[in-house]
């Protein structure tokens, strides 16, 4: 017999559709009255919503469970209390492929994660995990899972445990538990080797030899060359001959190698990445053993180098030119790089002291290591110390007899290390022309306009989004060419522009990795910061491939204008240093007409005023009376008639004392250089002397005199004094 007569059947139906209309409609009821859901309700609906392809509904109790405010582990136990690990995993990674509901459910996934991250490195968790691994099986597993996940905090607790040794079937599993953990161990480990109990310190050994991450090379080497234990020294020896092929190489010149690998942050020695702290580790036999300090990742990795080069130049002071060079650049790199909030006190002067007293040879291989990395700021910072330390040859010519990295500077993708580098040249007075010398004047020249201008590509496979990009950043103060479908489509405008100052791209995933590599491999884009705009998975796969890079910034399409700006402002003043403003464009001219000034006066002739003619003739008629004398000053040492008749139009548009001054600047020329003049212009000049007020006819005389006018214009004036 059916369970339902035909007659039932409409009311079923009708009750069923109102069910559902009324879950649906759920979402409104809760944001009328949140508390009326319990946190376990709202996440049960957003599960529930996603797997049924609402992702829109999702969103709403997505929203209200993070509105809740919950700590990161309660949100951990209402998951996992309810059994519900699988199915969260699989809706928010569902929910974020979507993009619908994208924000709000990796708002969850981070909070999830930001739990199961506090539960694991909890101490007194540890120590239950520990504890369990001589017991059941299934406790054994768990504990060991647990153990993993909170990686290297578990390392100081694992190696006390060894340290004692009291139960020799507890020693077996921890030792397990460390080479399962693999890189997540080496550095605390490393640390903890050369001061421990000898018989820890072969048990480490032994352990870093089962790893077998190169991290811990330097380490065990000099443990295998320092101690005075010979059952230490030899399994030391024997660990380091697993870990790297190390044959003649010493422990100081090793620590450099590894400091390097920080420096570069290469993935094998970043713990956590995506994390905002980072542990860093030393060893206190009088404390309890390894402790850590937590330091902000964007200056783990200098932090880092720094200490791995104090130990190399801890074993050997000198020469080792290389530990010195990293640490300074480490130092300066990691006072660029701090975020404001961190409080760091490393017990240091500021990083400039040891940039200067470390000498030019340690400040050009700094400046080395910026330009190969196309660290803008780091350049400057090197740059710096070198025009304080270095002078003659030395700032062109090293000792090898190849050019000094400061050369490179000058042809540099960027106007700011561009200008400091011909400064710190034209403070010299070379005496001796060198490669690229000739580019200095022309580069001091175009420092005195045109500093504050910004220059960006925009580059987009649709034209309308590239055109609508185009004008935003018009709007935002740059130069902007037409948007281009590929950088190939852009060559003659980043070849001629004097530098670019930022790429924003709009491109399918494949277009958009090309466009990394291919800025990578241009010389005149390499320092560029680059803002990716994308969407969905490609956003994410963006992220995941350049999310640590400071060069790189990737957003979401469809920014406001308001948005697009700040996050512009905020990549080009970590990778520029922000742009020039109007202060320091002015401070740069005035530094740069002083030096053409003082090589003109000089007679340099490896820095020649001259070549930059064209650019200061240009510059004297559109500055608006700041330098106005200081240039004409510099134009009258010039010898070319532009130079000459340049200053000479200056003055027939002043008047007044400023008139004055330059009509005693264009005499002043005309004594050095002879009579440039146009017929013209002496016409003027002429018509100044005998119409002018009595300076300015003074003045206008002075110069005739200079000029040595024919005698025939000089009775003219004569005689029209006499009314003859």
């Amino acid at each position: 017999m059916p369970m339902f007569s035909r007659s039932t059947l409409p009311t079923f139906a009708g009750c069923l559709a109102l069910a559902v209309s009324t879950h649906l409609a759920a979402p409104a009821m809760a944001q009328d009255g949140p508390d009326r859901l319990t946190d376990r309700q709202l996440l049960d609906e957003f599960i529930h919503f996603v797997f049924i392809d609402r992702d829109d509904v999702a969103a709403d109790y997505a929203a209200q469970l993070v509105g809740r405010g919950l700590e990161p582990r309660e949100f951990v136990e209402l998951i996992e209390g309810a059994g519900l690990q699988d199915r969260f995993d699989r809706a928010v990674n569902e929910a974020i492929r979507s993009g619908l509901a994208e924000s709000q459910a990796a708002s969850l996934q981070q909070l999830y994660r930001e739990g199961r991250l506090q539960r694991s490195r909890d101490p007194q968790e540890i120590a239950e995990n520990i504890a369990m691994l001589t017991g059941p099986l299934r406790g054994r597993l768990l504990a060991k899972e647990r153990l993993v996940a909170a990686g290297e905090y578990a390392v100081p607790q694992l190696l006390r445990v060894i340290d004692e040794g009291a139960d020799p079937s507890l020693v077996r599993e921890v030792r397990a538990v460390l080479v399962q953990l693999g890189q997540q161990a080496v550095m605390p480990l490393s640390v903890a080797l050369r001061e421990a109990a000898p018989q820890t310190q072969r048990a480490i050994a032994d352990l870093l030899g089962q790893i077998g991450y190169d991290t811990s090379a330097p380490f065990l080497a000099e443990v295998a060359q320092s101690s005075m234990n010979a059952p230490v020294r030899d399994a030391a020896q024997r660990a380091l001959s697993s870990v790297m092929d190390a044959d003649g190489a010493s422990a100081h010149e090793l620590y450099v190698t590894i400091a390097e690998n920080f420096s570069a942050e290469v993935a094998s020695v970043t713990s956590f990445p995506g994390e905002g702290n980072q542990p860093v580790w030393s060893y206190q036999p009088t404390a309890g053993g390894l402790i850590f300090d937590s330091v902000p990742t964007p200056v783990f990795h200098e932090m880092m180098a720094m200490r791995l080069s104090e130990d190399s130049l801890r074993l050997v002071r000198r020469p080792n030119a290389a530990a010195a060079a990293l640490w300074v650049a480490s130092y300066l790199r990691l006072d660029i790089e701090r975020p404001e909030d961190a409080n760091l006190d490393l017990g240091l002067r500021e990083p400039m002291y040891y940039a200067v007293a470390s000498g030019s040879t340690i400040a050009q291989n700094v400046l080395a290591r910026a330009l190969a990395t196309s660290n803008t700021q780091l350049a400057r910072k090197a740059i710096e110390a070198i025009g304080q330390t270095a002078g003659g040859q030395d700032l062109w010519v090293a000792s090898t007899g190849t050019a000094q990295p400061l050369v490179e500077s000058l042809t540099y993708p960027n106007r700011r290390v561009q200008y400091e580098a011909a400064l710190a040249f034209a403070s010299a007075q070379p005496d001796q022309p060198f490669d690229r010398s000739d580019l200095i004047a022309p580069i001091l020249a175009s420092s005195i306009r045109g500093a504050t201008d910004r220059y960006a590509l925009v580059v987009a496979s649709d034209p309308e989004v590239g055109r609508g990009l185009q004008r935003m950043l018009e709007g935002m103060g740059f130069r902007v060419s037409p948007a281009g479908e590929s950088l190939d489509s852009l060559r003659e405008e980043y070849e001629t522009a004097a530098s670019v100052d930022l790429v924003v791209a709009s491109l399918p995933l494949d277009q958009s990795v090309g466009l990394v590599a291919q800025m990578g491999a241009t010389s005149r884009l390499l320092a560029a910061p680059l803002l990716m705009l994308s969407g969905g998975a490609d956003e994410i796969e963006l992220r995941r491939r350049y999310g640590e890079d400071r060069s790189i910034a990737i957003r979401t399409a469809g920014l406001r204008s308001d948005q697009m700006q700040a996050t512009i402002d905020d990549l080009v003043e970590r990778t520029l240093g922000g742009p020039i403003s109007e202060e320091e464009a002015t401070i740069y001219a005035a530094l740069a007409i002083d030096a053409l000034v003082e090589l003109a006066v000089s007679d340099n002739r490896v820095i020649i005023a001259s070549d930059a003619t064209t650019q200061l003739v240009q510059a004297l008629g559109e500055d608006e009376g700041l330098f106005e004398l200081r240039l004409a000053e510099l134009l009258s040492w010039i010898d070319a008639p532009s130079a000459q008749q340049a200053v000479f139009d200056r003055a027939i548009q002043g008047q007044g004392a400023q008139r004055v001054a330059l009509l005693g600047h264009t005499a002043n020329s005309a004594r050095r250089h002879g009579n440039q003049l146009l017929e013209r212009q002496i016409q003027r000049l002429l018509q100044i002397a005998r119409d002018g007020n009595d300076a300015e006819a003074i003045a206008a005389a002075g110069l005739l005199g200079s000029l040595g006018v024919p005698s025939d214009d000089l009775a003219g004036l004569i005689l029209d004094a006499r009314g003859s």
